[in-house]
């Protein structure tokens, strides 16, 4: 019988009161020799002695006491080599003795001791949790609560402070209910010390030997100090308990206690809950930056080992890079067509008869657009305006000095607008034979009223579209036109919408032609919702499943944190620890989700394969400013202390402020574009084409940014179900939303069979093949599939990267009997010893990870299979514009992918937006298949404005006549599908068309007279 087996609950009946003299806690049948410690050990003395208390401090001055041998613990040597096991010690009631010898092989924690300090609450305090304030637990109740709860707690489980605060409580509230129902006569129920030592064995004895209870009589030294050496004597096969509950029965100090967590997983994830990451990973952090000294890793055409001088890397020049022109502006067919039907509804207004418009007066075009607060917005209007040419097109300003007046036609809704938007109505006014066109660009950003916005929330920056929009001299104006544009235009199609249904004009899709010649086609969010059902290659959409389990665990212990605080925490580690994973240390992969060690590889590995140094952009959305900044600063700690400084660039996507790129980046970006201006830098997204970089975009919702091509993943994982209208949702989607190259969805995909016989040919075609081809209207495969998300070249194709890079890698030759249970991970990293330096999300991440990359899964990354095709042209396939990847939480995933789920509830069935509510419960399902026109007038019929809304104030259409604006008109297109290009082209041939009704045409009298007299 070894050390930790004792005898059942009979000998609980056999003695009668507590032991008379010191008891292990072990059964007299297995006599326990104490092992031989390298230093000599001061006695332990088991006669009770008296307590002595510590004399007063004299002077300010600390007096160092006597430390008493009963009162020291000798932590043996080699405990957790020899046991596998760190001990643990909860803190419980009572001093813990002090600790000598290996006492880096053990942790006390405070854990749960604030849980016995009821006394400390005030009275009202009490009463308001409906506790009597004049009697408390006994320290035996607390005792006996805290066995109870650790005999409760399953093998994979930890105590949590706050679920013992609740048992705690409700004991309390028990404990006040019994005593005032009782008479005054009847006994105190409380537990006395006498009765303590039975209750907590026969507490403990139905866990199944995973909670022991020791008690000694003089101190807790000796019930740890015997844990301790037990623990250290155990033999591989013997079970060790989860916890050991050591009491201290003594008659001078009363009973006192701790908790010793013994369990593999308890002791461990319980240590770990001690260290934060910020102080685990700095301090792994400096030293690796002390080792490094003054290298940084090679900025391109390198490998993350090479190092060089920080002053050599600033000095480094790349290669003239591929497709990084940002300075064109072409017009395409879908933009003409949306720009022509524009035209033809206002002419439509004009011919009306309603008087509301006469074309026949007008003899120029002006304008003002107006954009939410994004700077980055502002500086992206004004740049298409310059490169637009449509400012001279209109014979508003000079060539000469027309990208320099650019700025004064664009207005931006902040707490400065009022100046230039009262200068645009003076203008209108002053001018009558002009007509004036006010594009509210992105007009679904802001729909409260302007009195809602003053009133309610006492934020002048509220409501001030409503300011401008229904301004009631430009509803006045006769010569003014209001076209509002939107992607996400639900909440301007209300029953109180100031939109004629008749005015809408919904976007007309048709293919493009690329800046190098190849076809393209719009990806929005439908097709990335169809991309869901192609079964076997590496997902677009994803959801990274260790990681919500890892949140899930994390919202369970901490859950009056917010979860998007939570999230947003683990999501920054993970990306710090993949980074230090793939630089210096190995064994944090473990750490690591499969999803985020291959976006981070990507990103730190692009830029290595050529001279030109070009690589992805990763896009992390985190909606609050706070949060953002912190993971901004954190990533670029990081970052620079692993010396990446000059490998890739993190960003802040903030609306209230410009782009901030160093020095040194911008000079690439200089040479890729080949802008010769010394003073130019970076005012948009766009200008970071091919810029290899780290983008953490904050604001509440993305207000229209255009990316570049070089944009391969879009991380929203922080979005979850918070994001639940359909307003918010497909704004964050939105971001991944653009043209691809037709060439990439046209050819279907045949799944491979991974039978035995095929392994030799799936291998054959995984090595030939250097890109990926998609059918949008294939239905899923049933065949056998691996899917994933690392090396596939639906990863490394994308954006303005190239295809053919492919080539330049080591072939892979998995071995394909074991690829559909195992990740790419453990194909190309065999697992490595874990870190010493651990945390309570890593150990989340290496359990998590490491349970989860063996698994198949069409959502997680794991070993992908390339496609093969016939082979093209180099020069076709290194201009393959891919679509983006997109990491996806659990709610929105399962919102997208509704069909493959089962699930009746989609992204189109979410209430449209927060400002509106539906009119019944009971109303008509929407389809998804339904045209933009047709969804239109379905929520024309079925929402309404709320009370805040800038419509609210307009009557519904069954009580009256709706007072819409005559000349309001509405562009309904998807996100990043080119509408800013479209109503310039509308200006331009609005202007085109009143230019040519002024001609009059000058007949020449004499030549008609002898017209007429030749016809006689």
């Amino acid at each position: 019988m070894g050390p930790f087996q004792v005898q059942s609950s009979g000998a609980v009946i056999t003695f009668s009161g507590p032991p008379k003299k010191r008891h292990r806690g072990w059964p007299p049948s297995s006599p326990l020799q104490t092992p031989v410690l390298a230093f000599p050990a001061p006695p332990m003395r088991p006669i009770t002695r008296p307590v002595t208390l510590p004399p007063p401090v004299l002077g300010g001055v600390f007096q160092p006491q006597p430390i008493p041998a009963g009162e020291t613990v000798i932590v043996p040597e080699n405990l957790l080599n020899n046991s596998g096991v760190r001990p643990v010690i909860l803190i419980g009631y009572g001093a813990l003795p002090y600790f000598y010898g290996n006492v880096g092989d053990i942790v006390v924690s405070p854990m749960l001791v604030n849980c016995y300090k009821l006394q400390e609450l005030e009275k009202k305090e009490l009463d308001q949790m409906g506790v009597a304030s004049s009697q408390f637990l006994s320290v035996e109740n607390l005792i006996l609560l805290t066995i109870q709860y650790l005999v409760k707690l399953g093998s994979d489980q930890i105590p949590i402070r706050e679920v013992f605060e609740q048992i705690v409580l409700k004991a309390l509230q028990e404990f006040t209910y019994k005593e005032r129902s009782l008479p005054m006569t009847s006994p105190a129920m409380s537990v006395t010390p006498t009765q303590l030592p039975w209750l907590a064995r026969l507490s403990a004895s139905v866990s199944q030997d995973s909670v022991r209870v020791l008690v000694t009589q003089n101190s807790l030294a000796e019930g740890i100090s015997e844990t301790l050496r037990s623990l250290g004597d155990m033999k591989t096969l013997q079970k060790i308990p989860d916890y050991v509950v050591a009491i201290c029965s003594s008659k001078a100090r009363g009973n006192e206690f701790c908790v010793i967590a013994l369990g593999k997983y308890q002791s461990r994830v319980l240590a770990e809950s001690m260290l934060t990451t910020s102080v685990d990973l700095d301090r792994l952090l400096e030293k690796i930056q002390r080792k490094r000294g003054h290298n940084v890793i090679i900025p391109f055409h390198g490998d993350v080992k090479e190092c060089v001088s920080s002053q050599e890397a600033a000095c480094m020049i790349p290669a003239q890079g591929r497709g990084c022109n940002t300075d064109n502006f072409q017009i395409y067919q879908s933009q003409l067509m949306v720009a022509r039907k524009l035209l033809s509804q206002v002419c439509a207004i004009a011919d009306s008869g309603s008087q509301s418009l006469d074309l026949g007066r007008f003899s120029k075009v002006d304008f003002l657009i107006v954009v939410p607060r994004s700077e980055i917005l502002v500086q992206q209007t004004i740049q298409r305006i310059r490169l637009s040419g449509v400012l001279t097109d209109l014979g508003l300003e000079e060539l000469a000095f027309a990208p320099q007046r650019a700025e004064k036609y664009v207005l931006r809704l902040d707490g400065d607008f009022q100046t230039k938007f009262d200068s645009f109505i003076k203008k209108v006014k002053q001018n009558p034979y002009t007509l004036y066109v006010l594009i509210h660009d992105d007009s679904h950003v802001d729909l409260t009223s302007a009195m809602s916005g003053t009133l309610s929330h006492g934020d002048s920056s509220q409501g001030l579209s409503d300011r401008i929009v229904n301004c009631h001299e430009l509803q006045e104006a006769l010569n003014l036109i209001v076209l509002q544009v939107s992607a996400f235009p639900y909440a301007l199609q209300t029953q109180q919408s100031k939109i004629s249904p008749n005015n809408e004009v919904h976007w007309i899709q048709s293919d493009v032609e690329g800046e190098t010649g190849e076809e393209m086609v719009y990806f929005g969010i439908n097709e990335y919702s169809k991309s869901l059902q192609w079964g076997i290659t590496s997902p677009l959409l994803r959801c990274d499943e260790t990681f919500e389990k890892m949140v899930n665990t994390l919202l369970e212990r901490y859950p009056r944190l917010h979860s998007m605080v939570i999230r947003c925490y683990l999501l920054i580690q993970q990306y710090s620890e993949a980074l230090i994973a793939l630089t210096t240390m190995t064994s944090l992969r473990d750490h690591t989700t499969p999803e985020t060690l291959s976006i981070v590889e990507d990103l730190l590995s692009f830029p290595a394969k050529d001279k030109s140094g070009q690589g992805h952009m990763l896009i992390i959305r985190v909606p609050s400013v706070q949060l953002a900044m912190l993971a901004k600063e954190r990533l670029q700690e990081v970052r620079d202390k692993l010396g990446l400084q000059y490998r890739f660039e993190v960003l802040l996507g903030n609306p209230a402020s410009e782009l901030s790129v160093a020095k040194h980046f911008v000079t690439r970006l200089k040479i890729w574009s080949g802008c010769e201006q010394e003073d130019w830098v970076p005012r948009t997204f766009k200008d970071l084409e091919g810029l290899p970089c780290i983008v953490v975009l904050t604001g509440k919702d993305p207000l229209g940014e255009t990316f570049p091509r070089s944009l391969k993943y879009c991380d929203l994982r922080l979005i979850d179900s918070s994001f639940l209208t359909r307003t918010a949702l497909e704004q964050e989607i939105g971001l991944a939303c653009g043209y691809v190259s037709r060439d990439v969805i046209r050819e279907p995909v045949t799944a491979l069979d991974l039978s035995d016989k095929e392994v030799d040919k799936a291998n054959s075609i995984a090595n030939d093949s250097d890109d990926l081809f998609i059918d949008l209207d294939r239905p899923q495969s049933n065949g056998s599939a691996v899917t994933g998300a690392s090396g596939s070249i639906a990863e490394n194709g994308v954006s303005s990267s190239s295809t053919a890079e492919e080539t330049q890698r080591p072939p892979l030759n998995p071995d394909f009997p074991n690829v559909a249970n195992s990740s790419l991970d453990e194909v190309a990293y065999p697992n490595s010893t874990a870190s010493e330096i651990k945390n309570e999300c890593d150990s989340l991440g290496a359990q998590m990870a490491s349970s989860t990359t063996s698994k198949f899964s069409s959502t997680s990354s794991a070993q992908t299979l390339q496609w093969t095709h016939e082979s093209r042209r180099k020069s076709r396939t290194l201009s393959l514009t891919m679509p983006r990847i997109v990491v996806l939480s659990r709610a929105t995933y399962n919102l997208l992918a509704s069909h493959k789920n089962r699930q009746t509830l989609s992204t189109v069935s979410l209430l449209p937006h927060a400002d509106v509510s539906w009119l019944r419960s009971l109303r008509p399902s929407i389809s998804k298949d339904l045209s933009s026109d047709e969804q239109s007038l379905y929520y024309r019929q079925w929402t309404t404005a709320r009370q805040h809304h800038a419509d609210y104030v307009n009557p519904s259409e069954h009580l009256g006549t709706r007072t819409v604006h005559p000349r309001r008109l509405l562009l309904n297109g998807p996100s990043q599908v080119g509408k800013t290009g479209a109503y310039l082209q509308f200006l331009r041939i609005l202007y085109r068309m009143l230019i040519r009704l002024l001609e009059v045409d000058v007949y020449d009298e004499e030549e008609i007279n002898k017209g007429k007299l030749l016809c006689n």
